[in-house]
């Protein structure tokens, strides 16, 4: 018997129906020009790339100095906005033509088309970064996807495989956030690091002061009963508030080596409610001395000293709205995630 596209997704909603997880089914855009899309097609070329299959490869080395032009074909389209690591380029056509830098990096080339009142994002993950100098885990969410993947990164190795924890999450926009229907929503996937450096972005687009919150929860290392947190928040019932830092035995705050360290970073930079806000890098230390750095944007916010436990199982991210408050805009994004094991 065969069995369509269409009843495989049938098929598909009904199972995660039964099964209590609604909400965005995480699997890999392997047909991102369905019928529909606003983007039909996209590319790159130019400049000396390795790991780099065809002209729609996402994710390649560069060299410095390179110059690439990215190039995307979209129907109906009435805006393009282009981004290199999440900021804005002047570029508003269909294409962006960019020289890599003369440093060592890696660069997100990120572009949202804009059709009616509907948006579909594409991008690119390029770096000059060697294979000894690559992070040891990387995960931009370029193709879309956390799961069920066939992409690889731009050292041609796989991308990670994450679970849902929770309720899924977002990948669609090639970042993670909430869906429309769901608060809250959680993904794991496999790390035995334990000492080293790791990063990751944020951004809310807005917050609201009176009565919402928004949280993304960072959990970069679980160790067995042992876990470590680093929380960004916004739009706080008191106000509004940047990042803090956890770790707690499962047991809670109040067991053994528990503790909590609040950044004292503003998220919003001291904009008004309804402003646009921006992104915001996150950089966590751990350290062979079981010291903890935390840094927002290359601000050192504090040390803390912690327990001396040396392995590691998984890392967690989470994403987390007030419930109720869908139409208030107050929503978090995740994207960036990078490992260094044993970098500082």
């Amino acid at each position: 018997m065969t069995i369509t596209k269409a009843k495989m997704t049938a098929i598909l909603c009904a199972a995660a129906l039964a099964a209590g997880t609604v909400g965005y089914l995480a699997v890999k855009d392997t047909n991102p020009l369905a019928q529909g899309s606003i983007i039909t097609g996209w590319s790159s070329e130019g400049g000396n790339p390795q790991n780099k299959d065809n002209l729609q490869d996402r994710m390649y080395l560069i060299e410095q100095g390179d110059t690439i032009t990215f190039s995307i074909t979209a129907g109906g389209s009435e805006a393009y906005e282009w981004q290199v690591n999440k900021v804005v380029q002047s570029a508003g056509g269909d294409s962006l033509v960019w020289t890599v830098p003369d440093e060592k990096g890696i660069w997100e080339i990120h572009v949202k088309v804009t059709a009616a009142s509907d948006e579909e994002h594409m991008e690119w993950v390029i770096s000059t970064l060697s294979n000894d100098e690559a992070p040891d885990m990387l995960d931009y969410f370029t193709d879309g996807a956390y799961s069920g993947r066939t992409e690889t990164d731009p050292w041609a190795r796989p991308l990670p495989e994450w679970e849902n924890s929770y309720h899924s999450l977002d990948p669609s926009k090639k970042m993670l956030s909430t869906s429309d229907s769901i608060d809250d929503g959680a993904i794991k996937t496999d790390s035995t690091v334990a000492y080293g450096t790791w990063k990751i972005r944020y951004y809310y687009p807005k917050y609201k002061i009176a009565g919402t919150e928004a949280r993304i929860r960072y959990r970069y290392m679980w160790l067995g009963e042992y876990l470590f947190d680093s929380s960004m928040r916004a739009g706080s019932h008191t106000g509004f508030s940047g990042g803090q830092a956890h770790w707690n035995p499962i047991g809670g705050p109040d067991a053994p080596l528990g503790g909590e360290c609040d950044a004292g970073f503003m998220t919003t930079g001291g904009k008004e409610p309804e402003d646009p806000q921006d992104w915001h890098e996150v950089t966590i230390i751990r350290t062979p001395d079981n010291e903890i750095y935390q840094f927002t944007d290359g601000i050192a916010h504090f040390k803390v000293w912690n327990g001396d436990y040396d392995s590691c199982s998984r890392m967690r991210l989470r994403i987390e709205r007030e419930r109720g408050n869908y139409s208030e805009g107050l929503v978090g994004f995740a994207d960036c995630v990078e490992v260094y094991e044993g970098r500082y």
